[in-house]
Protein backbone atom coordinates (compact mmCIF):
# COMPACT_ATOMS: atom_id res chain seq x y z
CA UNK A 1 0.00 0.00 0.00
CA UNK A 2 3.12 2.28 -0.27
CA UNK A 3 1.40 3.14 -3.43
CA UNK A 4 -1.41 5.29 -1.73
CA UNK A 5 0.79 6.18 1.59
CA UNK A 6 2.01 8.85 -0.83
CA UNK A 7 -1.09 10.14 -1.71
CA UNK A 8 -2.72 10.64 2.11
CA UNK A 9 -3.30 13.69 3.35
CA UNK A 10 -5.55 15.90 5.50
CA UNK A 11 -6.55 18.46 3.34
CA UNK A 12 -10.23 17.75 2.51
CA UNK A 13 -10.13 18.16 -1.26
CA UNK A 14 -6.92 15.84 -1.78
CA UNK A 15 -7.97 13.04 1.14
CA UNK A 16 -7.73 9.46 -0.03
CA UNK A 17 -8.38 6.47 2.04
CA UNK A 18 -8.08 3.27 2.03
CA UNK A 19 -11.64 1.74 2.49
CA UNK A 20 -10.54 -2.50 2.52
CA UNK A 21 -8.23 -3.98 1.56
CA UNK A 22 -9.45 -6.90 -0.60
CA UNK A 23 -6.58 -9.09 -0.73
CA UNK A 24 -2.59 -9.16 -0.87
CA UNK A 25 -2.74 -7.74 -4.11
CA UNK A 26 -5.76 -5.57 -4.29
CA UNK A 27 -7.55 -2.64 -2.16
CA UNK A 28 -10.38 -0.20 -2.71
CA UNK A 29 -9.70 3.34 -2.13
CA UNK A 30 -12.22 6.29 -0.74
CA UNK A 31 -11.76 9.86 -0.61
CA UNK A 32 -11.90 13.15 -2.76
CA UNK A 33 -12.61 12.25 -6.56
CA UNK A 34 -9.57 14.19 -7.58
CA UNK A 35 -7.33 11.82 -5.20
CA UNK A 36 -9.29 8.97 -6.60
CA UNK A 37 -8.61 9.96 -9.92
CA UNK A 38 -4.65 10.65 -9.56
CA UNK A 39 -4.40 7.06 -8.27
CA UNK A 40 -5.45 5.79 -11.37
CA UNK A 41 -3.91 7.93 -13.51
CA UNK A 42 -0.70 6.64 -11.72
CA UNK A 43 -1.68 3.04 -11.59
CA UNK A 44 -2.69 3.17 -15.14
CA UNK A 45 0.85 4.37 -15.94
CA UNK A 46 2.63 2.00 -13.89
CA UNK A 47 0.88 -0.68 -15.84
CA UNK A 48 -0.15 -2.52 -12.56
CA UNK A 49 -1.41 -5.92 -13.00
CA UNK A 50 -5.65 -5.80 -12.75
CA UNK A 51 -4.90 -2.16 -13.35
CA UNK A 52 -7.59 -0.09 -11.31
CA UNK A 53 -11.33 1.55 -12.07
CA UNK A 54 -13.60 4.20 -10.41
CA UNK A 55 -16.51 2.60 -9.03
CA UNK A 56 -19.91 3.79 -9.19
CA UNK A 57 -20.89 4.93 -5.66
CA UNK A 58 -22.63 8.03 -4.28
CA UNK A 59 -20.14 8.83 -1.80
CA UNK A 60 -16.73 8.83 -0.26
CA UNK A 61 -17.65 5.75 1.96
CA UNK A 62 -15.22 4.27 4.68
CA UNK A 63 -13.74 7.50 4.56
CA UNK A 64 -12.44 10.46 6.85
CA UNK A 65 -15.08 12.68 4.50
CA UNK A 66 -18.27 10.93 6.05
CA UNK A 67 -17.34 12.21 9.40
CA UNK A 68 -19.43 15.48 8.59
CA UNK A 69 -22.16 13.15 8.03
CA UNK A 70 -21.46 10.80 10.69
CA UNK A 71 -21.50 13.16 13.53
CA UNK A 72 -24.87 14.87 12.38
CA UNK A 73 -26.54 11.41 12.49
CA UNK A 74 -25.26 10.39 15.53
CA UNK A 75 -26.69 14.02 17.28
CA UNK A 76 -29.91 13.99 15.60
CA UNK A 77 -30.17 10.43 17.38
CA UNK A 78 -28.87 11.36 20.85
CA UNK A 79 -31.60 13.84 20.65
CA UNK A 80 -34.63 10.97 20.37
CA UNK A 81 -36.68 9.73 23.27
CA UNK A 82 -36.56 6.10 23.06
CA UNK A 83 -39.49 4.69 24.86
CA UNK A 84 -40.65 1.25 25.29
CA UNK A 85 -42.89 0.93 21.82
CA UNK A 86 -47.07 0.84 21.86
CA UNK A 87 -47.30 -1.14 19.35
CA UNK A 88 -46.16 -5.11 18.39
CA UNK A 89 -42.93 -5.47 17.02
CA UNK A 90 -41.71 -8.01 14.99
CA UNK A 91 -38.27 -8.70 13.79
CA UNK A 92 -37.15 -8.51 9.93
CA UNK A 93 -35.32 -11.76 9.83
CA UNK A 94 -37.67 -13.81 11.42
CA UNK A 95 -40.81 -12.61 11.57
CA UNK A 96 -41.06 -13.49 15.24
CA UNK A 97 -42.26 -10.96 17.66
CA UNK A 98 -39.64 -8.72 19.66
CA UNK A 99 -40.82 -9.01 23.86
CA UNK A 100 -41.02 -5.54 25.39
CA UNK A 101 -38.50 -7.13 27.91
CA UNK A 102 -36.05 -7.05 25.13
CA UNK A 103 -35.58 -3.66 24.03
CA UNK A 104 -33.44 -2.15 26.77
Amino acid sequence: MDFVNKYKTRNPEELLAIANVNSPTQATLSGAQAAVDAVIHEAKQAKLIGGAKALDVSAPFHSPLMQPAADAVRDLLMSIDVAVPNYPVYANATGERVWRHTFF
